[in-house]
């Protein structure tokens, strides 16, 4: 047998072990999903009875822009960064200790069996319960209503405007940006999202997480 016809045979082996393993990891993300739900139901109510709609509006628009029309995953739209929502669950939910490297990978793949089991609503409940928002007390901070009482003493459903933004900024970098640790940090954050709201700035490509072009100078 020639050279050729080895590296082959070799490439394909190894593209037919990819496949298999990729589509393994998309089924056991189903899986996962499903049985997080069936152990959990309390995690998925309606998500209108958590986040409003301005809320929701808000979220996605810094978190996840293009979350009702992609698959679990997106590497094209500006401002979404490397971590969608659902991917932002698998990595809450799936993995025991998630580390950068190949768990980006499975991270990416299970998101995708992830969305085909759960619809966006539900993935949104679970979000709003299993969202980390940083530590109070040394305490883990985990959902919205958790942190709501923690930073602000008041219950979700009472929180102001400004002060879900404070949370929704958090989500990038929930141990770096806190409402008692750092607060000027914080705040320019909340500033730059609230352009973006405005729509006077947009992202400046796909990992423009920190939204570069709505600082202080940013065009109006």
């Amino acid at each position: 047998m020639n050279k050729k016809k080895i590296v082959f045979r070799g490439l394909m082996v190894l593209i037919i072990m990819l496949f298999s393993v990729s589509i393994f990891t998309i089924w056991n993300g189903y899986r996962h999903a499903n049985d997080l739900v069936a152990t959990n139901p309390n995690l998925v109510t309606a998500t209108k009875t958590r986040f409003s709609e301005w809320q929701q509006y808000a979220l996605l628009a810094i978190e996840d822009p293009d979350f009702f029309d992609h698959h679990g995953v997106d590497l094209v739209t500006d401002g979404a960064g490397l971590t969608t929502i659902t991917q932002a669950l698998v990595k809450r939910t799936y993995f025991d200790d998630f580390r950068p490297g190949f768990a980006k990978i499975e991270q990416t793949l299970a998101a995708i069996g992830y969305d085909i089991a759960l619809k966006k609503e539900d993935q949104l409940s679970l979000f709003f319960e299993l969202a980390y928002l940083g530590s109070s007390s040394s305490d883990q901070v985990i959902g919205f209503e958790a942190a709501s009482k923690d930073y602000f003493n008041k219950p979700f459903g009472d929180i102001a405007e400004n002060e879900f933004l404070q949370l929704v900024a958090m989500l990038i970098a929930p141990d770096h940006l806190n409402p008692v640790t750092s607060p000027e940090a914080l705040s320019d954050r909340v500033a730059r999202i609230e352009t973006l709201l405005a729509g006077n700035c947009k992202p400046t490509g796909l990992r423009d997480v920190y939204l570069t072009a709505c600082g202080e100078d940013h065009d109006s």
